[in-house]
């Protein structure tokens, strides 16, 4: 791992934590955390700004698939690489500008809000159970009829 401040690295293993414990919850259905990678990037990103940490969720593309991450200090933090590579670490924290990452962890674009992440999720059709903050607004719903 990169050198990245200890509250960081706790942000992002408790948040891998709870991830992998609510993960049928969230609406996964694999240990490897496939398809939760918005909503998990999004709770680390809500922990680390509340903590006063500069952070922006990073989005990755390839021709069929995308894939969200957490940019801190010109480090990405993936909490769900596992999806794509068993051998990644549950934490992954790799240089921004790597000229051999796979696709997975080559930025195209970066969003300096959840809901920024959330709406143009929205805009470019993604599955609603793997969105941003999906969750949260299914909570809320939830409660106001109740």
């Amino acid at each position: 791992m990169s050198t990245l401040s200890h509250r960081v690295r706790d942000h992002a293993y408790r948040v891998r934590r709870w991830v992998e414990f609510n993960c049928i919850k969230l609406g996964g259905h694999s240990p490897c955390l496939e398809g939760l990678c918005a909503i998990a990037s999004a709770e680390l990103w809500r922990r680390l700004r509340k903590d006063g940490i500069r952070a922006k969720l990073g989005h990755a593309q390839d021709e069929y698939e995308h894939h969200v991450f957490v940019i801190v200090d010109d480090h990405i933090i993936d909490i769900t690489a596992t999806q794509f590579n068993a051998n990644c670490a549950k934490v992954e924290v790799r240089p921004v500008n790597h000229l051999l990452h796979p696709w997975y962890w080559k930025v195209t674009e970066t969003f300096d809000s959840d809901d920024a992440l959330h709406v143009h999720q929205t805009d470019t059709d993604w599955v609603i159970w793997q969105r941003a903050n999906q969750h949260l607004v299914e909570r809320k719903s939830h409660e106001q009829h109740h």
